[in-house]
């Protein structure tokens, strides 16, 4: 699915810190510090072709850390970060629908949602790790996005209560699945609701369309058997979920089936991109060794014959 090189992750950090001296050098800034402040305009494009949104990083975290490197270099160098879900939510987003960003990590998606539509599409931005939230905080006020995006602050699951949340070196890849300890070696403790339970304290949000984002590094089941009530009502248009190896292959294999099982009885299909970074067609999933975000919509959904 991807037709890019593969780099080891010194070499895309040294690509990147080039870029962030460059940028820096054409913005006109001071020279660059651990403690410069950079502003980076999303790729997305309003109707006039300007940024619909920016994002504020500082430089030490976009040269250290990998969530942050990709954020800056794929929306200064390149099309944008998950270009080809960014375009999906562009062209499928419609006024009144409703954004579900579960593990939405700083709101790249959400911004996107919210901004794609100005006032018409209403976001749940949830993410459970506190320094996470810290930034998607930030960056909703600073793009005077609070009136269209909630940030929720927990995790989303099957049940509600409190995890150990795993946390890795890096902002992303965060997990609360069991044996999630490979992600890193420290952990914290987290708050965890259902998506039922959201949306059931937020009736002004009922029988409104849905799309969701679960990015949740392998604990999608829970978050599906969590919203069963919300697909019982077939107001869910699309899923995009990520499909990885996350787990022991058996386990990982009889997850995805009960995933695919579950979207299966609500009568979705299963597509994903036909790349990765640039969009595409989306082709049929029709075997279990393809990765990475999975498209799954609803009967008679007017999917586009290319994304890019």
């Amino acid at each position: 699915m991807r037709n890019d090189p593969i780099l080891s992750d010194e070499s895309f950090l040294r690509i990147v810190t080039s870029t962030l001296i460059d940028f820096v050098r054409t913005q006109g800034l001071d020279g660059l510090s651990d403690t410069t402040d950079i502003e980076i305009p999303a790729a997305s494009l309003d109707a006039n072709g300007h940024p619909r949104f920016t994002m504020k990083l500082p430089a030490s975290l976009i040269v250290n850390d990998l969530g942050a490197a990709h954020v800056f270099y794929d929306d200064i160098a390149g099309r944008g970060f998950e270009f080809p879900l960014r375009r999906f939510l562009d062209l499928h987003l419609h006024s009144d629908d409703v954004f579900v960003d579960i593990g939405a990590h700083w709101g790249v998606h959400s911004l996107t949602a919210a901004t794609c539509r100005p006032r018409q599409v209403s976001v749940l931005a949830i993410e459970a790790h506190p320094a996470n939230v810290a930034i998607l905080r930030n960056w909703v006020e600073r793009n005077q996005l609070e009136p269209d995006i909630e940030v929720i602050s927990k995790a989303i699951g099957d049940q509600e209560g409190t995890a150990r949340m795993w946390v890795s070196g890096s902002s992303m890849g965060h997990s609360l699945r069991a044996g999630g300890r490979e992600a890193g070696s420290t952990a914290i403790d987290v708050d965890v609701t259902t998506a039922d339970r959201l949306l059931e304290d937020r009736p002004h949000l009922r029988w409104r369309r849905f799309i969701l984002k679960i990015d949740v590094e392998g604990c999608e089941l829970e978050v599906l058997d969590g919203a069963r009530r919300l697909f019982s009502t077939e107001h869910v248009a699309a899923v995009i979920w990520e499909k990885a190896a996350f787990h022991e292959r058996t386990v990982q294999d009889r997850r995805d089936d009960a995933v695919f099982d579950f979207l299966n009885s609500h009568g979705f299909e299963h597509f994903y991109m036909e790349d990765e970074n640039l969009g595409g067609r989306l082709i049929p999933v029709e075997r279990k060794d393809v990765l990475g975000n999975i498209y799954s919509l609803a009967p008679n959904f007017d999917r586009q014959e290319r994304y890019g």
